[in-house]
C-alpha cells in the first residue's frame, strides 16, 4: 500500500517517497525533459493508498481543501467557515477511512458537508439540517450512510406520547440536529446525521414499550378504616424507603383509594411492594375500639336545630349543656357507641 503525507502549518501537501533530488549535473537534461506531472498531493488517493495527516494549527479551509483533494470530491465552502485545526495521526489512514475522519473533523468544528448533486456544500452545521434529505429508497439510504449526511427520519410512537419521546431523545441529538413532535399522529421527526439517526432509532425502540407490561396491580379491601386516610398513611410510612407516590423514587408505587368499594388499588413496578403494603394494612386497618384517641362523627340534622340536639346529647353523655366535655362527641367509657340510638331512662 502506497503512503502519502499531508502536513504543514497551513496544510502543505507533501508526497512521501515521490519527490527526488536533482543535482546540478542533470539540470540540462531536465530542461529537455517534458513538464513533470502534477504533484501527488494534488491527486485523489487510489483505492489502495493511505496517508498520514500532520497539521499544526492549520487553517480549516486548507485542511478541507487537502482532504477533499485526497478524496477526489468537489466542494463549495461557505465564507463564514473559519478556524484552526490540529491533527496528528501516528499511522497511515486508509482511503476508505478518510471520509468518516473528514466528517468528524468538520463536526468537531461546527461544520457539515451536505451533498447536492455531485458537489459537497461545506457550511455551518446549524444550516445543514435545513438541507437534509429524506432517503426515498434503500439505495439512497445506503448512500447517506456512506457519506454520513444529514437526513430526516420519521418514527411512529405507539405506547408513549411523541412529546415525551422528544424529551428523551433531545439530549442525544448531535449539535445542529433536532427532534420534533407531531402529536396529531403521535410521530417523532428527527433531523440528524445518518450515523446518529440509527442510534436514536434504537432509543425509540427501547423506550416505546407497553406500560402495562411492566406494571403490576393489586386491590386491597378495607375492613374498618377509611381508604383515603389509610392510603396517605401508608405512603407516609413508605417515604423513608425511597418510595414516592408518583413512581419517581427508587421504588415508586401508586395508591388509589376507592371509597365506593371501600378499597385501595396499589400499582407498582415491583410486586414486592404489595407484601409491604399488606403488612402495614394489618397494623393500621383495625376496629375503632382498638385505635387510640377519640373519634368524631358528623350527623346531618333534618327535623331539629343542631345546637339544641347537641345540647341534649351532651347532657345524656356527660358533656354538660352546650359543652365540649370528655363525652361530648363520640362515646365515653361505658357509654353506647356513637351513632347508636339511645333511650333515656
Amino acid at each position: 500500500m502506497q503512503g502519502r503525507r499531508i502536513s504543514g502549518a497551513i496544510g502543505v501537501v507533501v508526497a512521501v517517497g515521490v519527490a527526488a533530488w536533482a543535482g546540478p549535473a542533470r539540470a540540462q537534461e531536465q530542461e529537455a525533459a517534458p513538464p513533470p506531472p502534477a504533484a501527488a498531493g494534488d491527486q485523489p488517493l487510489g483505492e489502495e493508498e493511505a496517508m498520514v495527516l500532520n497539521f499544526e494549527r492549520a487553517d480549516i479551509r486548507e485542511v478541507i481543501h487537502s482532504l477533499a483533494t485526497a478524496l477526489g470530491i468537489s466542494y463549495t465552502i461557505d465564507p463564514r467557515i473559519e478556524g484552526q485545526v490540529t491533527i496528528r495521526t501516528n499511522g497511515k489512514i486508509a482511503r476508505e477511512d478518510l471520509f468518516p475522519l473528514f466528517n468528524q473533523i468538520l463536526r468537531n468544528n461546527g461544520i457539515a458537508a451536505v451533498k447536492v448533486g455531485d458537489i459537497y456544500q461545506i457550511l455551518p452545521v446549524a444550516e445543514a439540517k435545513t438541507r437534509a434529505i429524506v432517503p426515498p429508497s434503500a439505495a439512497a439510504r445506503q448512500g447517506a450512510r456512506a457519506t454520513d449526511s444529514f437526513v430526516i427520519e420519521i418514527f411512529p410512537v405507539r405506547h408513549v406520547s411523541s412529546d415525551e419521546m422528544v424529551n428523551i431523545l433531545q439530549p442525544f441529538v448531535t449539535p445542529g440536529g433536532d427532534a420534533l413532535s407531531y402529536p396529531r399522529s403521535n410521530l417523532v421527526v428527527v433531523t440528524d446525521l445518518q450515523s446518529n439517526v440509527a442510534r436514536l432509532h434504537e432509543l425509540v425502540i427501547s423506550f416505546d414499550t407497553d406500560v402495562f407490561h411492566n406494571l403490576h396491580a393489586r386491590v386491597f379491601k378495607m375492613q374498618y378504616g377509611d381508604p383515603d386516610e389509610l392510603a396517605n398513611e401508608i405512603l407516609g410510612l413508605l417515604a423513608p424507603y425511597g418510595v414516592t407516590p408518583t413512581g419517581e423514587g427508587e421504588g415508586g408505587v401508586f395508591l388509589i383509594p376507592l371509597s365506593r368499594l371501600n378499597s385501595i388499588v396499589a400499582i407498582a413496578f415491583d410486586p414486592i411492594m404489595f407484601t409491604e403494603i399488606e403488612r402495614w394494612l394489618k397494623l393500621l386497618d383495625i376496629p375503632p375500639e382498638e385505635s387510640a384517641g377519640r373519634q368524631t362523627f358528623v350527623y346531618p340534622v333534618e327535623n331539629a336545630k343542631a345546637a339544641d340536639l347537641a345540647a341534649v346529647l351532651n347532657e345524656l353523655f356527660g358533656g354538660g349543656p352546650g359543652g365540649g366535655g370528655g363525652g361530648g362527641l363520640g362515646r365515653v367509657p361505658g357509654g353506647a357507641p356513637a351513632g347508636t340510638p339511645v333511650r333515656p331512662g
